[in-house]
């Protein structure tokens, strides 16, 4: 009964909207600006700046006695120093906290409800309702919202919103 009720505000013509304009407001905090600033900082900065890469370079210097090989894990582009930390450090926030937004949009059954509401937008831009998703996601970070281009029915959709994402639309990176 509640759940239906939300289900029927969800689709609403004038209850719909704020509801539409929160739950991405909600997705774009959550994944532009928790996961992507804060998390990214916190892992960057804390966890890997202050504790595993002075460890790293602490180990590799005692361990492996060439200037030459040690360059290749802890030098300015280093294995541990860079490679390591970029992938963990500032992709696993944001791709972790995308995909927990969006696996429970979809699980509580949002996704159709979210795309019915943005289609009159996105037929604007000549594309499905549904791409509104990764057109929001791409203002926290173009790679995961391309990814997202997956849930469009179209292989044609799918080219536009990667075009938009990569043309159009500036990720916090970016910014």
């Amino acid at each position: 009964p509640l759940l239906d009720r939300l289900g029927a505000w969800a689709m609403h013509p004038v209850w719909g909207l704020p509801i539409l304009a929160g739950v991405l407001a909600l997705m774009y905090v959550l994944v532009g600006d928790l996961a992507a600033q804060q998390g990214v900082d916190f892992f960057e900065n804390v966890v890997f700046g202050r504790y595993l890469v002075p460890a790293f370079r602490w180990l590799v210097q005692a361990i492996v006695p060439w200037a030459g090989l040690q360059a290749l894990f802890i030098g300015e582009y280093g294995l541990l120093t860079m490679a390591l930390p970029y992938a963990f450090a500032i992709i696993l926030p944001i791709v972790t906290m995308f995909f927990l937004c969006f696996g429970f949009i979809e699980d509580v059954g949002y996704l159709p409800r979210l795309a019915v509401m943005a289609n009159r937008f996105c037929r604007l831009l000549g594309l499905n309702g549904k791409a509104v998703l990764p057109l929001v996601l791409g203002l926290g970070c173009d790679t995961m919202a391309t990814m997202t281009a997956r849930i469009l029915d179209s292989k044609r959709d799918r080219i536009i919103v990667t075009l938009l994402l990569a043309l159009g639309i500036p990720c916090s990176a970016q910014l």
